[in-house]
């Protein structure tokens, strides 16, 4: 389950994966392999930097589209966009 968050007083656009909580509740994790997300942020793109990933991380822009392409995801990735207000 992806869940948004929004607990900052800037424009911000936040994901949160609260599958587990301080222990995971699965043996193994499987990685994800190709893995597309679009977002629609409400402002115009100006930057991006990659925090965390364990392979391949692009980002692209298109109108009022961010898009965020992995091509391997296997615990978690951190992209931290900066925006310009909409």
């Amino acid at each position: 389950m992806v869940l948004p968050m929004s607990r900052c007083s800037l424009p911000t656009n936040r994901l949160c994966s609260s599958t587990s909580g301080t222990v995971r509740p699965v043996r193994e994790l499987l990685p994800v392999f190709d893995l597309a997300v679009t977002l629609r942020p409400g402002g115009a793109w100006v930057t991006h930097r990659v925090l965390r990933a364990q392979g391949k991380c692009d980002v692209t822009a298109e109108d009022d589209l961010v898009h965020v392409r992995l091509a391997r995801l296997d615990d978690f990735c951190a992209v931290h966009l900066r925006m310009s207000p909409g």
